[in-house]
């Protein structure tokens, strides 16, 4: 199976847990074989980490309000690209680039991070709803954010895919490993090497 081309897109540079989960999201994809391009609307932190990881970045940069021309724009780099599915974040981009892969006619996802940018507005909800219908899929980052968007959005309840946010952890290490760790911490306490330990 050939490797796909992925765009993962966030409207925020950060820092924060959205852009950190973009970063290890796009990093995954690479080291398991496909190609992963992080889109977003202005420079900043999580950029620079993106190009120092060897990351493409796109900055695709929105006017302020209602910018109706971004989507067909950002579409045409979609196919000019050969972008085989586009993986947005949080409102602005799950709406304008959920529109963008309409137009491009490529899959999408919209990932769902939170309550209240996505019901605080009728209109917030009818741009999801309007994109749900058209086909672009939805996921929350837990069972609970689910149970509470569903109803909202007018979609049943396992419509709504629960994806939790990924976590990287280093692998676990060796029992030797373990055993050194734990007499050098011994040794810092001044405990000896039988003493029993409460933490």
């Amino acid at each position: 199976m050939s490797a796909l081309r992925v765009v993962v897109a966030l409207e925020s540079s950060g820092p924060g847990g959205a852009e950190n989960m973009v970063l290890a999201l796009a990093r995954e994809l690479r080291r398991t074989g496909d190609e992963a391009v992080i889109a977003t609307l202005r420079p900043g932190w999580m950029t620079e980490r993106a190009a120092a990881a060897g990351i493409p970045v796109w900055i695709a940069p929105q006017r302020p309000g209602l910018d109706p021309l971004w989507a067909p724009r950002f579409a045409a780099r979609l196919r000019r690209e050969r972008i085989d599915v586009l993986h947005s974040h949080e409102f602005a981009m799950n709406v304008y680039g959920g529109v963008a892969a309409l137009l491009a006619r490529i899959p999408s996802v919209a990932t769902l991070h939170g309550r209240s940018y996505a019901t605080e507005a009728w209109r917030r909800l009818l741009a999801y709803r309007a994109l749900r219908r058209a086909g672009m899929r939805m996921v929350a980052v837990s069972h609970d954010l689910a149970g509470f968007l569903a109803p909202r959005l007018g979609m049943p309840l396992p419509a709504l895919e629960v994806v939790y946010n990924g976590i990287p952890l280093s692998p676990a290490p060796s029992p030797a490993a373990r055993e050194g760790v734990r007499a050098a911490l011994r040794a810092e306490l001044g405990a000896a090497p039988a003493a029993e330990l409460v933490l």
